[in-house]
């Protein structure tokens, strides 16, 4: 139970990084 816990907050993570990663790379867009 622990693992999964640790897991799906790994994976939420990645989540949020993808998400962040995404929006700088349209505001760089944006700005150039």
């Amino acid at each position: 139970m622990k693992a999964l816990q640790a897991a799906s907050q790994v994976c939420h993570f990645g989540n949020l990084m993808n998400s962040i990663v995404r929006k700088f790379k349209r505001y760089t867009f944006c700005f150039k």
